[in-house]
């Protein structure tokens, strides 16, 4: 007589759905570790662009702050007076090499508003500037035609040095300006004081520095 065999109590694995269930927590796992990689990876990367950046930044200051500086401060081997020997001039010979401030006059004859200061600045200069030995004062001519320029120095009786405007000759302090007419007024080594109207000229006496 035959026994009746019993039946297998172990669940069968199907292969599928018992297999994924016991993998998923480890598979879950994996890919932790793949993402949390993956995000170090990338903070990284950003950390190493942030430095490049800011690496970037700064030297893009420190190379403006240079060119800033460098347009601004006169040459440290020469003074304005030094330079001025050098320069080209029209009329009234050079200009003084040895003064502690210097006016800049930038004008031209064909320019209505500088025809119309020019008389007052050769007066005040004739009457008072000129005797002053602490500063001078120098025309830039900004004429095209030299003969124009040497024309409207004589018939406006100007005194003081007019340098050409084909001067080559660096200048420490000297920027030709965007509109004339227009003054600048400087130290001996180029550093600037101020700038604007003619007008000022008149009023040199207290834009001086105290010495």
């Amino acid at each position: 007589m035959h026994q009746k065999k019993t039946p297998n109590t172990f669940p069968r694995r199907n292969g599928t759905s018992e297999d994924d269930a016991i993998l998923r927590p480890f598979e879950s796992e994996l890919d932790v570790r793949r993402q949390s990689e993956k995000i170090r990876r990338n903070m990284k990367t950003l950390k190493y662009l942030i430095v490049f950046a800011m690496t970037s930044l700064a030297a893009i200051a420190a190379a403006g702050a240079q060119t800033e500086f460098a347009q601004t401060q006169p040459a440290a081997t020469e003074t304005v007076g030094t330079a001025l020997q050098k320069a080209k001039y029209l009329v009234n010979g050079k200009a003084s090499a040895t003064a502690k401030y210097y006016f800049f006059l930038y004008s031209a004859s064909w320019c209505p508003p500088c025809r119309a200061e020019m008389p007052k600045i050769a007066k005040f200069y004739a009457e008072k500037l000129s005797k002053d030995k602490r500063i001078e004062l120098v025309h830039f001519s900004c004429d095209s035609d030299l003969g124009d320029a040497k024309a409207w120095a004589r018939k406006e009786n100007v005194e003081f040095p007019v340098i050409s405007p084909r001067n080559k000759i660096k200048i420490p302090g000297n920027e030709p300006p965007r509109g004339i007419p227009h003054v600048r007024l400087v130290k001996a080594d180029g550093t600037l004081i101020t700038a604007g109207s003619p007008r000022l000229i008149q009023r040199y006496e207290s834009l001086l520095p105290k010495e």
